[in-house]
């Protein structure tokens, strides 16, 4: 986070759906139990399940404060 490896906790639930879509809730939590962020993801899978993509929709910090920043990735296997 901000350029530096942390230690945390990542908690969620995610839903697929028939056309390979799906979201992800998840809470980030601190190695002493503290709530750090909540977010929201889009997710996407192609190439026969092998290749994912995911999108943050919206994250926010522990007092709420909206975090206005733009995070995605993908993930192939091999």
């Amino acid at each position: 986070m901000n350029g530096s490896v942390s230690n945390t906790t990542l908690l969620g639930t995610y839903t697929v759906n028939p056309d390979c879509t799906g979201t992800i809730a998840l809470s980030e939590y601190d190695p002493s139990g503290n709530l750090l962020i909540t977010a929201t993801l889009a997710l996407g899978w192609d190439a026969d399940m092998r290749e994912f993509r995911f999108l943050f929709t919206s994250a926010a910090l522990s007092d709420g404060t909206a975090l206005t920043t733009v995070i995605n990735g993908d993930a192939r296997k091999r």
